[in-house]
């Protein structure tokens, strides 16, 4: 059952990481470009930065409770 749990939190690592680095990305994109772009972009990438962040912090959620899971079988 442990090997389960781990293989899931190394698939949900993947994805934070994933998620972060767009995050950042995007962030940066963001701060380099708000003055130069449509007003309609600047709505759209914080809308996704809002998203990026939320799902970051759900996966992070997740991947806590899995931790927790493993300790309690040990």
């Amino acid at each position: 059952m442990n090997d389960k749990i781990k293989e899931k939190i190394n698939y949900y690592k993947l994805w934070l990481g994933i998620l972060v680095i767009t995050d950042i990305g995007l962030i940066s994109w963001y701060i380099n470009n708000y003055k130069a772009v449509d007003r309609w972009m600047l709505y759209g990438s914080i809308t996704v930065i809002t998203f990026l962040s939320i799902s970051s912090f759900i996966i992070h959620i997740i991947i806590t409770k899995n931790i927790n899971k493993i300790k309690n079988y040990d």
